[in-house]
């Protein structure tokens, strides 16, 4: 009898990049694309495609790639065909770096433990690492680099460039900054996803759209590519912040390196305490930032009990004011601050 299939829900890059994978290593795989998910489905004529949600009911496991179509970001795709939640998880290989090499799995609330022991199963069968983050809710290396390019438009937005905060956080350490990497990836598809919750708004992304610019494949984002070649810094996208900062009649203020790189960090560090808090494993936690997002060293948490909680308190509760969602400390970094329990040590 043939091996039931793993059946992949989506229509988007996503779900056939994974289904692609999946076919790789020798997994029997049903990509389900309903025809109003979108069109992505149609460029993947080389995989068994299916609009029949009865082929849900005969899947070893259903994975969802949490949607990275922007029409459909959340709720995901599944929700509007009800299969049985206990055989269903979010499986998504580590966004926003798509050859990180690592898995989320993202169970539904009451998904069986022998399905989250398959997908582990599924993921060492493609040869990655795996980490299990919060039932129902985004991925872990989503809503850290959401965060962190929110507070980055903030920065841009009062007295910085794209540039300056790219070569900021490369010199901390990470492979390539967070312009950089939303160019690499599309602007339409990092937008899509808004940190949650939101903080202070910045009108620049919008911007952006307005414009056209949405990274490497449309030849212009926050830098240029002219010839499909390396990145220039664009004065169009300088502008921008410039532009929208005075119409909105805000003072610029100009950040040094080190500026940019404190807010940076601390809102990163402050955003996985978060996700700490909400009882994700914080060894997960820093391995999703190292491996996804290129944090340097052993990761956001690792960092900041190495720095001192109460100095990492100290500076967030100073810049709390600007964005009291980006920078009001989380409680396990407070509990941490007073004596309580190590930040690897939550839980």
């Amino acid at each position: 009898m043939a091996e039931p299939p793993v059946v992949v829900a989506g229509a988007d890059a996503a779900a056939v990049r994974l289904a692609r994978r999946l076919v790789r290593a020798g997994a029997p795989v049903l990509l389900f694309a309903p025809g109003d998910a979108g069109p992505f489905a149609v460029r993947a004529p080389d995989l068994p495609v299916t609009e029949d949600d009865r082929a849900l009911a005969r899947a070893a496991l259903i994975l969802d790639t949490m949607g990275d179509l922007p029409a459909v970001p959340a709720p995901r795709l599944l929700a509007s065909y009800d299969p049985d939640p206990s055989h269903v998880t979010g499986f998504q290989v580590t966004w926003p770096w798509p050859d990180a090499g690592l898995v989320e799995i993202l169970p539904e609330p009451g998904a069986d433990p022998a399905t989250l022991a398959a997908a582990r199963a599924l993921a060492d069968r493609l040869g990655l690492p795996s980490v299990t983050g919060l039932p129902g809710q985004r991925a872990l290396g989503t809503r850290m680099f959401a965060r962190l390019c929110a507070v980055a438009d903030a920065v841009f937005f009062d007295g910085s460039t794209p540039w300056e905060v790219d070569e900021a956080l490369v010199a901390f350490g990470f492979p390539l900054g967070p312009y950089e990497a939303e160019d690499l990836l599309g602007l339409d598809l990092t937008r899509a996803r808004a940190p949650d919750p939101p903080g202070r708004a910045v009108p620049i992304a919008g911007r952006m759209a307005d414009l056209g610019k949405l990274g490497r494949k449309t030849g212009a984002g926050w830098y240029r590519y002219p010839g499909g070649g390396g990145k220039v810094e664009d004065p169009i996208v300088a502008d921008l912040a410039l532009e929208e900062a005075y119409f909105a009649g805000t003072p610029r203020t100009d950040y040094s390196a080190d500026e940019i790189t404190r807010r940076l960090i601390l809102a990163l560090v402050n955003e996985a305490a978060r996700l700490a808090d909400q009882g994700a494993d914080p060894a997960d936690i820093d391995r999703v930032a190292c491996l996804g997002l290129g944090f340097p060293g052993d990761g956001p948490l690792a960092w900041a009990q190495a720095e001192g909680a109460g100095g990492i308190v100290a500076r967030l509760e100073a810049l709390a004011p600007e964005d009291p969602v980006a920078f009001t400390p989380a409680a396990c970094l407070r509990s941490a601050a007073a004596g309580g329990a190590p930040l690897r040590q939550i839980g």
